[in-house]
């Protein structure tokens, strides 16, 4: 090709001023370029953010539909579910939230835009089939530049797992409040300091009162006196074991104003700390046991006429007073006596006022003995009495006085008084006999001593202060 040349006119500015421009345009285009960079770089940075939120992230319009704008992300526990739920979304985001919940979402999400400030709630976003995937949705309110477009832009993030957990708990405590509710028995929260925190609701049945009465009160109010020590006593072991056991039986006071026999059992429990905390305790009522116990007991070892002791008793209690006159070196006495002529009676009046009989006769002698004393029905009209801890004869010898002279009264029978004596032998430990049956034998042959004396009167079967001891 065949050069040109041409011829160029114009005005021609300064060397210094051209260069000064090519600087200026190269350092424009070298910032620019910089700036170019750095916003790549942000992006880049940004959507790998995004990538790495184990949740899902973006932008939507605030209509009814919550049009979808952007959206990016997954649920990392359930990444199969994660390719359908973000196909769905892609149109809008009411399409993924669970129907029932979609109503809520709508109101709470329009009520916090239409105030200008964020937005933080949870619900479900339904997946294939009927599962569900609980989220947490956080997000705020964005308006374009240009004003006439509002965006939500949020993050989803999976949040089933603490939802099930919360489920689960939920319907843990709903079970424990139903057993401990409808427990027949009491279930107690005591302090360190003895002060009662919870009863349950069967206080009302057990003991008549609500359980608000008992909150705040000192446990050892609450029981017998007498029980006291023992349940103190438990609480410590318990301490010591740092584990329940089976605690005593004791008595706990009912609104009705009487005293109900319980029996429990406490837990220690410990704070992260390892200082105690509390107690739990469960008590039973068991006063319909103690109370068939006593009456077993009663049976057993008492005369169910009368309500003295019987042989079994009185056996047990000579042997206690035979034992302790060995070590201190006391006398203990054996009275038998009978009613004279008590068969009279039942044959003129019949056998329920002779029952009566028996029974004033029991009652007053048990009123002029010592507590240490003990008077007992063997059969019949036949009492046996041990008369313990004497020093001496001649006080043997007064206390059968005063049982003669208690039966110089007549006894009261409803509108009938009734005269009757009584005839007692006596016989002495150690002077007479070393052996309980022995005794008693040889008390039985003084009675009999006495009968032919006249009656009315006592004998001993022996008289350590010499010659004939008979009362008359």
């Amino acid at each position: 090709m065949p050069e040109r040349w041409c011829k160029m006119t114009g005005v021609s500015p300064s060397y210094g001023a051209l260069v000064q421009r090519v600087e200026e345009l190269t350092c424009a285009l070298t910032q620019a370029e910089l700036c170019a960079e750095s916003e790549r770089a942000q992006r880049v940075q940004c959507q790998s953010i995004i990538d790495n939120i184990p949740g899902i992230t973006y932008r939507c319009l605030t209509d009814q539909d919550f049009t979808t704008v952007f959206i990016r992300g997954g649920i990392p526990s359930q990444p199969e579910a994660s390719v359908a739920l973000l196909e769905a979304a892609r149109t809008a985001m009411a399409r993924v939230i669970h129907p029932d919940d979609l109503p809520l979402v709508r109101d709470i999400v329009h009520h916090q835009v239409a105030e200008g400030g964020d937005f933080d709630l949870e619900y479900r976003l339904a997946l294939a089939g009927e599962a569900v995937c609980w989220v947490n949705d956080r997000g705020s309110l964005t308006v374009a530049e240009a004003g006439d477009f509002r965006y939500l832009d949020g993050m989803l993030l999976d949040v089933t797992a603490r939802k099930q957990a919360q489920q689960a708990l939920h319907e843990s405590e709903a079970r424990f409040r139903v057993l401990v509710d409808h427990s027949p028995d009491l279930i107690w929260l005591v302090g360190p300091d003895g002060v009662v925190s919870y009863v349950s609701p069967s206080s009302a049945l057990q003991l008549g009162y609500p359980a608000s009465f008992w909150c705040g009160k000192l446990w050892s109010d609450l029981i017998h006196p007498d029980d006291v020590a023992a349940c103190k006593h438990y609480g410590s072991e318990i301490q010591v074991r740092r584990s329940g056991f089976p605690g005593p039986e004791y008595r706990i006071r009912h609104a009705d104003g009487s005293w109900r026999w319980h029996a429990a059992s406490a837990e220690p429990v410990y704070d992260d700390e390892e200082q105690l905390a509390c107690y739990v305790a469960i008590s039973r009522d068991v006063d319909d046991r103690k109370r068939r116990e006593q009456q077993v007991l009663q049976m057993a070892y008492h005369d169910p006429l009368t309500g003295l002791a019987n042989r079994p008793l009185f056996m047990d209690r000579l042997g206690l007073a035979l034992a302790r006159a060995r070590r201190e070196d006391t006398v203990v006495a054996i009275g038998l006596l009978d009613l004279d002529l008590f068969k009279e009676v039942n044959d003129a009046f019949g056998h329920d006022v002779g029952d009566q009989l028996l029974c004033a006769v029991a009652h007053r002698m048990q009123g002029m003995l010592r507590e240490s004393d003990t008077v007992a029905r063997f059969g019949g009209d036949e009492f046996v009495l041990i008369l313990s801890d004497l020093d001496r004869v001649e006080a043997v010898q007064s206390a059968a006085d005063k049982i003669i002279d208690c039966f110089e009264r007549p006894f009261c029978l409803g509108e009938r008084e009734v005269q009757i004596t009584t005839s007692m032998g006596l016989a002495l430990y150690p002077d007479d006999g070393h052996d309980a049956e022995e005794i008693i034998k040889l008390a039985d042959q003084a009675m009999y001593r006495a009968k032919r004396s006249g009656r009315n009167c006592w004998a001993m079967f022996s008289n350590p202060l010499g010659g004939e001891a008979t009362g008359l």
